[in-house]
């Protein structure tokens, strides 16, 4: 069994076109996928990739004022 790699991705993003960075699951009508969230399009694009294993995102948001 080979060990699973972990990465770290810093990013930043102007947020207009989204509606936050966590990704929200509409339970009721089961849909898992949200394209407007930063979540939601990273998790899109990783699929794109076709792994072997569906990727788990853990986001962590810190925001700055200039």
């Amino acid at each position: 069994m080979q060990p699973m790699n972990r990465y770290l991705i810093n990013l930043s993003y102007i947020g207009t076109r989204f509606r936050g960075i966590q990704r929200k699951i509409d339970k009721a009508a089961g849909q898992f996928k949200d394209p407007h969230t930063v979540q939601g399009v990273i998790e899109e694009a990783l699929l794109r990739l076709r792994p072997v294993n569906e990727p788990t995102l853990k986001l962590s948001s810190r925001f700055a004022v200039w």
